[in-house]
């Protein structure tokens, strides 16, 4: 799975990037981890981590389109594998158009960061959204493969007593980009409001279980559709029971029907698959539970959270 950040410098995005991977590589989330494939990266991501949690001391911005690639696990058990990059801020209005374009249509999941804060104080976000919204219009509402827009709002820390008032005037802003999702099938959009301060955190496991949710849904389940129709396909051509027959088998055998013994073979594999896929179901049903069981503007102070495992909420 790819996941593109695209938003203006100083909006959030390597302090959320940093701040998720701290939080779901030392620590576990209903059970849902992620592992850069990196040693050399993990090291610099939880050092920054820690760096941040300890000393207050904030990633500095990104100077240049970054990559990490990723394992998501689920009771450490694998999940998916996927890449996150960030786009440094000033890329998105200089960065070679075509470039970008190419990235972004190349990802699977494009979040879109935000200064929820400012937008809450009156900052107009139009200008900064023009060059955005024809972007993603352009790049997302083309393609025929499953898609997500998540809008992530950053600084929810900053704004007292975040009510339904706050998120009703956010989503405002983005009205048109909603408009814009609602009108492609092919689409997911969701929008989050986030927090990564030193004492608090908001909606990050959410944010990144959705991304999870999206992504294995589009490919395991996907997968499967076409391994089932690949099984039903051979057996509409050859019958329920074409391998079990001792006279088929025979014919086989001696090489007189190569092509139903290839059929036989590959609707073995197929079984094999299909039974590996139903277990990898449970894995994306935990996915959609928590996804549909959050409550979005779930904030939680990070001493008392990691202050012991069972003053954890989220501690199974």
């Amino acid at each position: 799975m790819r996941i593109t950040m695209i938003g203006d410098s100083a909006v959030g995005k390597t302090t959320f990037m940093m701040s998720t991977y701290g939080l779901m590589r030392e620590g576990e989330i209903e059970g849902f981890q992620v592992r850069c494939k990196s040693e050399y990266a993990d090291k610099k991501l939880i050092r920054a981590y820690r760096d941040f949690r300890t000393a207050g001391i904030y990633p500095p911005a990104t100077v240049a389109m970054s990559s990490y690639n990723y394992d998501f696990y689920s009771d450490k058990e694998w999940v998916i594998n996927f890449t996150l990059t960030d786009i440094r801020g000033e890329d998105i209005h200089s960065y070679d158009i075509n470039e970008l374009a190419k990235s972004l249509r190349e990802s699977d999941a494009v979040m879109l960061f935000l200064n929820g804060y400012d937008i809450l104080n009156g900052v107009d976000v139009e200008d900064q959204l023009d060059d955005i919204r024809i972007l993603l219009h352009n790049c997302l509402n083309t393609d025929t493969d499953p898609k997500m827009l998540m809008v992530v709002f950053t600084q929810m820390d900053r704004v007292k007593n975040f009510s339904d008032a706050h998120w009703i005037a956010l989503n405002e802003a983005v009205a048109e980009l909603k408009k814009m999702a609602d009108k492609n099938d092919n689409l997911e959009y969701l929008a989050v409001p986030t927090a990564c301060s030193l004492d608090c955190m908001m909606d990050l496991d959410y944010a990144m279980v959705s991304l999870m949710r999206f992504g294995y849904s589009t490919e395991v389940l996907t997968r499967k559709k076409k391994l089932e129709e690949e099984a039903e396909s051979i057996i509409r051509q050859y019958g329920e029971g074409f391998w079990r027959g001792a006279k088929e088998f025979v014919l086989e055998f001696f090489w007189y029907d190569k092509e139903r013994r290839k059929a036989r073979e590959r609707a073995a594999i197929l079984q094999t698959q299909l039974v590996e896929y139903e277990k990898m179901l449970a894995k994306f049903n935990k996915l959609y539970k928590f996804h549909e069981d959050y409550k979005l503007g779930t904030s939680y102070k990070i001493e008392k959270r990691w202050s012991s495992k069972m003053d954890n909420p989220f501690y199974l």
